[in-house]
């Protein structure tokens, strides 16, 4: 349940989050049904609204989740519409997904933020993959975001990432248990992180 106290920080800034999305979506009546571009819209104000919201509702996780569904929505108002400036957004969501996915994974680890009420970690709305979906979306959207990496830094970022998709597809009875295209698109992106760090060549490669 939202407090009063963080339901009147998001009222306060409406107007301003409301007059900068009209900028970039048009007038938004979400009276209506939702076609790509109020869906779009819908996931830009909750991306900003998560900014208001206190550790316990793991802000960041659910910022990081909204902007991926936003990239996704972005994604197809360019096919339909290209040249409007749409894939710029796409780019910038997918960056703010990556960055997002990242921090609520360090944030797990030291206990900034927990994660108990967060009841579905998507990413997709009809696909619960879980923290191990987290990990996964982390590795892979860092794997996307390389250029942006300083190329000092990525050895061990890939290094981390592969670990972390270790942990995803696991071993044994646990990863039994787990939902087959999520064990086999992380072992995937296991084998070409590996392939990066290869490529990289500064250090062994621990399995």
């Amino acid at each position: 349940m939202i407090k009063d106290d963080t339901a009147q920080k998001i009222k306060s800034a409406a107007s301003k989050r409301k007059k900068y999305g009209e900028m970039i979506f048009g007038p938004a009546d979400f009276m209506k049904d939702r076609d790509i571009m109020l869906g779009a819209a819908s996931y830009f104000f909750a991306v900003d609204s998560y900014s208001f919201f206190p550790n316990d509702f793991a802000p960041t996780c659910k910022k990081a989740i909204c902007a991926l569904r936003a990239s996704w929505l972005l994604s197809d108002l360019h096919t339909d519409n290209p040249g409007k400036g749409w894939d710029e957004l796409y780019l910038r969501f997918r960056y703010v997904a990556w960055t997002g996915y990242e921090r609520s994974i360090t944030y797990a680890e030291t206990g900034e933020e927990t994660f108990d009420n967060l009841k579905k970690f998507g990413p997709d709305i009809d696909m619960d993959y879980g923290f191990d979906g987290a990990l996964y979306m982390m590795a892979y959207l860092g794997a996307e975001h390389r250029s942006y990496i300083p190329a000092e830094k990525q050895y061990q970022k890939f290094k981390y990432y592969r670990t972390a998709l270790a942990k995803v597809f696991g071993f044994g009875k646990s990863s039994k248990l787990k939902p087959s295209p999520l064990l086999n698109t992380a072992k995937d992106l296991h084998q070409k992180l590996g392939a990066v760090l290869k490529e990289i060549d500064q250090g062994p490669i621990d399995d």
